[in-house]
């Protein structure tokens, strides 16, 4: 099982009652994600018409579609429009890194010229060679990006400006708007466009971009915050257990682009500036109160580790059952652990309700079991790590990390 949340085709596996397992239609696999199963904390919502019901815990994976260029074209501007206009919809592509690709250091090119924006940060800009705007609409750009919610991620950005004729061959895709290339950090924006009343200001395709970019720099074990958005909207939404009922679609293009997850969490960031502009994206993903505080949450006081929780318990022909019961309120890996007695036999176990989800017994004393994707379907799900007596006595030592 590789690192990244995506799958190759796999089965839908019910570990709990009901209609036996259905098999998910098979679509292309892309080069630049990896295979891996989802499992998912379920309350009984529907799946999509290719699943059926789900109950309890359900093991599910995800396909992702084939990107397709966007619907979508610009014609040249005048660079001095560059901060009027209003929002509109966005049309972009994130590119993620091959295989094997490593990721680039914020350093300098020697085509990018380092331009310092008001609060100190340093971003690297290079223009493309048919466009050649002021100094000043260059400063215009970075001072913007720099007034918009950010950490120290902004100075890892690299800014690109280039005409909207050339996009096709710095994106790869023709007819979009703009490209984030989430390897080495570059944002890659038309320097001029044509405003329309249904097209997007510069302003916002800014922000909506740099939302990547912030996404980018954000923890969301053990998904990408690029593909996912960042830990505490993309828990408090449910991305994931969504992408498992098939009603979102990570990473899509074409067809499933406003069901992309990583682009709804732009299109969020988007709004914190731009909180009057329409909702064009999923009704679903459509930023609520409580939305907007986890995405606030999101970039001013990221998620950094999982919990821990620890407890001892004593078993003994008197005593053959102890519990640590977890609250779950993000989405990510679980991980729980036993330590004993040599000659004292257990069972570990992971439950919710009446199912059992993964279990080991000790060997040595020791055991370990362990849920890769745990997604919740509710706001908060309860787990329960529990150790079970087989055989002998003695004080056993549990722990479980888990995101929060």
């Amino acid at each position: 099982m590789s690192n990244s949340f995506w799958s190759s085709p796999h089965t839908v596996v019910r570990v709990a009652g009901g209609r036996p397992a259905q098999r998910l239609r098979r679509l292309p696999r892309r080069r630049i994600h990896h295979t891996g199963l989802c499992l998912a904390l379920s309350a009984g919502l529907l799946l999509s018409t290719l699943v059926g019901e789900a109950q309890a815990l359900v093991v599910a994976p995800t396909t992702m579609q084939s990107p397709t260029a966007a619907a979508r074209s610009t014609e040249p501007g005048s660079v001095q429009a560059l901060l009027s206009g209003g929002p509109g919809s966005v049309r972009d592509i994130v590119l993620n890194a091959p295989p094997g690709h490593a990721r680039a250091a914020a350093t300098q090119t020697p085509d990018e010229t380092p331009v310092t924006a008001p609060d100190g940060s340093v971003v690297y800009v290079s223009v493309a060679d048919d466009y050649a705007p002021d100094v000043g609409s260059v400063e215009t750009y970075v001072a913007f990006l720099a007034s918009l919610a950010h950490g120290p991620e902004l100075s890892q950005l690299h800014l690109r400006l280039v005409s909207p004729d050339q996009m096709r061959s710095e994106c790869g895709h023709a007819d979009v708007l703009a490209c984030y290339r989430a390897f080495d950090d570059l944002m890659i924006v038309p320097g001029r466009t044509q405003l329309t009343k249904t097209g997007p200001s510069p302003e916002y395709l800014l922000a909506h971009e740099y939302g990547h970019h912030l996404a980018n720099h954000r923890l969301d074990p053990p998904w990408q915050g690029i593909e996912l958005g960042p830990k505490r909207w993309s828990s408090l939404v449910r991305a994931c257990s969504r992408i498992t009922h098939h009603v979102l679609s990570p990473s899509a293009q074409g067809s499933g682009y406003l069901l992309n997850p990583g682009e709804n969490w732009a299109e969020v960031y988007a709004h914190l500036r731009f909180p009057s502009a329409p909702w064009t994206f999923t009704p679903l993903l459509r930023p609520t109160a409580a939305a907007l505080v986890a995405a606030r949450r999101d970039i001013t006081d990221p998620w950094t580790h999982p919990k821990l929780r620890t407890s001892i318990a004593t078993l003994s022909a008197h005593h053959v059952r102890a519990a640590l019961r977890l609250a779950l309120t993000l989405d990510g890996s679980i991980s729980a652990t036993v330590a004993g007695p040599a000659r004292g036999r257990a069972e570990l176990s992971l439950v919710q309700g009446t199912h059992v989800f993964a279990h080991a017994r000790t060997s040595h004393g020791r055991a370990t079991v362990h849920l890769r994707y745990a997604c919740r379907d509710r706001r908060t799900e309860t787990l329960t790590v529990r150790l079970d007596r087989l055989s002998g006595e003695g004080r056993f030592h549990l722990s479980a990390t888990y995101a929060g």
